[in-house]
């Protein structure tokens, strides 16, 4: 890990994962026309920090268009979905529309585990990719996926799992160097994402219980935990999962409630087991490192500043998403409850091992402070979504609080985005 200015480079890259959420991709396809190199486009005059609509209007006077091709990989009303389609409109609206999106659903432009070559070869300029299908590719990537955890209730453990491993990965060089290798500029480590749960047909949720079943799973982490209370896991696309489930080819699934809904799972996967501590799966959103630099910096500026809207619209899209899917869990005669003691018990030295196996790696030069990074961040963030006070509800409760508070105030948490955020490491700042 860099050491001296790591602070700042953890700042970097916390930008883009406190903004971008869930399984959502941005496909930049084309680009401006008319005259000038793409390296005099992108040394073109920006706009100040702070600048207001106008003022970027203005900057867009003389910028040629702009034209993105956004990909979601899933369908248009899907909660990740609506929060692309803020983004979009808050881009054309800002830049006076130079900058215009044409969406593309059901990951159309290509499937996931094709996204990061697409960055490679110039099919997508911007995606969210899965380096979990691809181990020996990603070997940094991937071992820093095992020393995440969190998720401790689905909104300060969401906000602080996703926020605090941004802030840390960062700080690790090799992180970058390893995507960089690959074609791909990495934006941020880690999607917003939201919080995984174990769905299954039957109850599972004690180690009695579990033993023999099967469990799709979607990283290594994943595997070892369901190991530990006598599961098998199982690695398919999350496309795949209902018709396994339906067949009985696995028993329980190993994903987000709201996700699970949004692809029926839930009128097979009824009993769902959570618990505090567990492993936190993540997957990056990156730009092609070329097309980034042929864009005008005004429209890096305008990409960049205009995270926030995303962020907040995916955040409450997530938070409604999870509601509903609670709600309907119920209605289906599901329920949610949280893994038995034996079983927690039976978790833990999974973390230990998963700490001594990412140190003996050596994936990254310094493998104690990259562990200790990630630990002291989840803690900060964690004291900042209560200051905020969104913490304290627990899976059990979320949909009551939700019924009352859907109209939760997240000023303070987008305003920590774009003041320290943000406005920090915006392009040209």
């Amino acid at each position: 890990m860099r050491k001296g200015g790591g602070g700042r480079r953890r700042s970097r890259l916390l930008v883009a994962g406190a903004s971008v959420a869930g399984l959502l991709v941005l496909a930049a396809c084309g680009g401006g026309s008319g005259s000038g190199s793409n390296e005099e486009k992108a040394e073109s005059k920006g706009v100040q920090v702070g600048a207001t609509k106008d003022a970027y209007i203005a900057a867009f006077a003389d910028v040629d268009p702009v034209q993105l091709t956004a990909q979601s990989i899933n369908a248009p009303e899907h909660y990740y979905s609506q929060g692309l389609q803020a983004y979009a409109d808050a881009l054309k609206e800002w830049s006076g529309g130079k900058i215009t999106v044409n969406l593309q659903f059901a990951a159309a432009v290509a499937p996931p585990a094709e996204a990061d070559a697409a960055l490679a070869d110039g099919r997508l300029d911007i995606a969210a990719f899965f380096p979990s299908y691809a181990t020996q590719k990603y070997p940094v990537y991937n071992g820093l996926n095992t020393i995440g955890f969190g998720m401790d209730d689905p909104l300060a453990g969401l906000l602080a799992w996703d926020l605090s491993l941004n802030d840390s990965l960062a700080a690790i060089p090799e992180l970058q160097e390893e995507m960089k290798k690959q074609g791909i500029h990495l934006l941020l480590p880690s999607n917003l994402s939201d919080v995984t749960a174990m769905g299954c047909t039957s109850d599972r949720s004690s180690p009695a219980k579990a033993k023999g079943g099967i469990a799709r799973t979607a990283g290594v982490l994943e595997n070892a935990y369901i190991e530990a209370i006598g599961m098998s896991p199982a690695s398919m696309p999350f496309t795949e999962v209902f018709e396994a489930l339906q067949r009985g080819t696995v028993d329980c699934t190993l994903t987000a409630l709201a996700q699970a809904k949004a692809s029926g799972y839930l009128d097979i996967a009824k009993f769902w087991a959570v618990g505090k501590d567990r492993p936190a799966v993540m997957h990056p959103l990156a730009f092609s490192e070329a097309r980034w630099k042929s864009l005008p910096l005004v429209a890096q500026q305008l990409l960049w500043d205009r995270l926030d809207v995303l962020y907040e619209a995916q955040l409450r899209s997530v938070l409604a998403a999870t509601s509903d899917a609670l709600k309907g869990l119920g209605a289906a005669g599901g329920t949610v409850s949280s893994f038995s003691e034996d079983a927690v018990a039976a978790f833990q030295p999974v973390k230990q091992q998963a700490y001594d196996a990412f140190k003996a790696s050596g994936v990254v030069a310094d493998t104690d402070g990259a562990i200790k990074l990630v630990q002291d961040n989840r803690d900060k963030w964690l004291g900042i979504a209560s200051g905020a006070g969104l913490s304290g509800v627990e899976f059990e409760q979320f949909a009551g609080w939700y019924a009352e508070h859907n109209d939760v105030d997240l000023a303070p948490v987008v305003e920590q985005v774009r003041a320290n955020i943000l406005a920090p490491l915006r392009p040209g700042a």
